[in-house]
């Protein structure tokens, strides 16, 4: 599956972009063979790339932060 694949299966507009910017990050992890971070992901955000990652193989994160009820 081609990364233009996932993105086409998102509805919304922000989402693609966002799913966008989480596979540029990956590539970057990949191609430095470093951890790379994203700024704040609210719940929906986190869900969103969270399904993208899922999809592709040797794909690892790690989400932290805030606090319940936030």
């Amino acid at each position: 599956m081609t990364d233009d694949d996932l993105i086409q299966r998102l509805p919304d507009g922000q989402d693609k972009i966002l799913a966008r910017e989480i596979l540029d990050k990956r590539r970057r992890a990949v191609a430095t063979g470093q951890v790379v971070l994203t700024s704040f992901l609210d719940p929906h955000e986190q869900q969103v790339a969270e399904s993208v990652l899922q999809r592709l193989p040797g794909s690892y994160y790690y989400a932290y932060g805030g606090y319940p009820g936030a």
